[in-house]
């Protein structure tokens, strides 16, 4: 699976400490992707001489980076479009897919007429197709049809779809993309931002703490919201690949950095992050000028800096770098000796799991984020007032604690029991 970020604003953000955070949270010979966001109005052609950049710093770190390439469709002329696609291609960066536009069903963009949006993308397509005939093109989907049954369906949604849906089965190479995001429907406490404080680590903040424990609970609730889009999208597109280029929360810049909403993107990674159905899963945000991002720029008032950075790992980071590190995750039952990583989440005692008694456990370790209240963040965040106490519980991987709320996984090592005796009739 393809597995990274959006990167809307990545090269306004980056700098080379932010940007080699990144690589060396990816193990060594794997992949990270990138969505590079060549569509946007304000897009600057200087950025593609830094994803060539840092694409040579991927290939000199011995990673891999993948480029899902998110081309203008909206604006401008195609072969200008195209022209910088082929230099970005040509200079051997990693193009997994071209992407038609960003949300390009919107009613600011083609207001939910996909005819119009097959008008705007078949210039550019017919270019691709000539160069690169086996290049994956991703069509993009409304995100709450009726059909789906998620909650919040819309007609206009369904009259968009069923169009696309049928365009992206006559079509080889051609693939849906779509969004997935809690909103009020299925988070409605998110909607409203939580009263900002001047944070004392001494204090115990009640009112932070029903906020982020009702945030999580009502996502962690409604995870029904990506069954039943992927229900939906595997159902209408069975042989076609499903690409996730952005999810998250509506309004995730004031309300995201926190262990609890870190403990729900935990949740999605582990689930989503290994469904066969999915092709690509990118989160919102990479790095980033603003608190979507998983890095983003120091704020002065509130963040602990003593190295003096430009930008800082939040929670989002840590959580995707622990997703990164499983490799071998397990069922409910081991049977066999071997390595395993247990995921557990906030208010799991201890990982569940079991195994056979012909097994000896002889190695146990944990990762952990890790913080003393749910509402604990990696620095500045949407609940943090201007000048307050900064609060930089959460500055890495923990590997013990006593903390109140943590979520991780644990490393198990099993051999044969030589102990082991089986009953037997003489």
């Amino acid at each position: 699976m393809l597995t990274g970020t959006n990167g809307e604003n990545w090269f306004n953000a980056q700098d080379t400490i932010s940007r080699d955070w990144v690589i060396n949270a990816i193990p060594i010979g794997e992949a990270f992707t990138l969505r590079f966001r060549a569509d946007k109005s304000d897009f600057n052609v200087a950025d593609i001489s830094s994803l060539i950049s840092l694409h040579t710093a991927f290939v000199n770190a011995n990673r891999v980076l993948n480029v899902i390439y998110c081309i203008n469709v909206m604006t401008g002329v195609a072969a200008d479009h195209f022209a910088n696609l082929q230099t970005v291609i040509g200079a051997g960066v990693i193009v997994v897919a071209v992407e038609f536009g960003n949300e390009t069903y919107s009613g600011s963009q083609t207001n939910f007429v996909f005819s119009l949006y097959e008008t705007l993308f078949n210039p550019v397509k017919a270019l691709i197709q000539v160069a690169y005939p086996t290049m994956p093109l991703l069509v993009f989907l409304a995100p709450r049809p009726n059909e789906s049954g998620v909650l919040g369906g819309r007609n206009e949604h369904s009259n968009f779809n069923n169009l696309a849906i049928t365009y992206i089965n006559a079509n080889n190479y051609v693939h849906p993309v779509i969004h997935i995001y809690f909103n009020n429907n299925e988070c409605p406490v998110t909607t409203i931002n939580p009263t900002a404080v001047t944070y004392d680590p001494a204090v115990y903040y009640s009112n932070l703490h029903n906020y982020y424990t009702d945030a999580s609970n009502q996502a962690l609730t409604n995870l029904s919201l990506w069954d039943l889009t992927l229900s939906y999208l595997n159902t209408n597109m069975p042989t076609k690949q499903i690409y996730i280029t952005e999810w998250g929360f509506a309004n995730y810049g004031e309300i995201k950095n926190t262990i609890s909403l870190g403990n729900v993107a935990w949740k999605i990674w582990n689930t989503y992050g290994v469904d066969n159905r999915i092709m690509a899963l990118l989160q919102h945000n990479g790095l980033a000028t603003g608190g979507a991002g998983f890095i983003f720029p120091v704020n002065p008032s509130v963040d602990l800096n003593p190295s003096n950075y430009v930008n800082l790992r939040r929670v989002d980071f840590w959580t995707y770098l622990l997703f990164k590190e499983i490799t071998n995750r397990i069922s409910i039952i081991i049977s066999t000796p071997g390595t395993y990583h247990i995921p557990y989440y906030i208010g799991e005692i201890t990982p569940q799991y079991t195994y056979i008694d012909t097994l000896k456990l002889v190695n146990l370790s944990k990762r952990l984020v890790s913080s003393t209240y749910i509402y604990g963040s990696s620095g500045a965040t949407g609940w943090m007032d201007n000048n307050s106490v900064d609060n930089y519980e959460i500055a890495g991987i923990e590997t013990s604690t006593n903390k109140s709320y943590s979520f991780g996984y644990v490393t198990i090592e099993f051999i044969t029991n030589r102990n082991h005796k089986r009953c037997c009739i003489n």
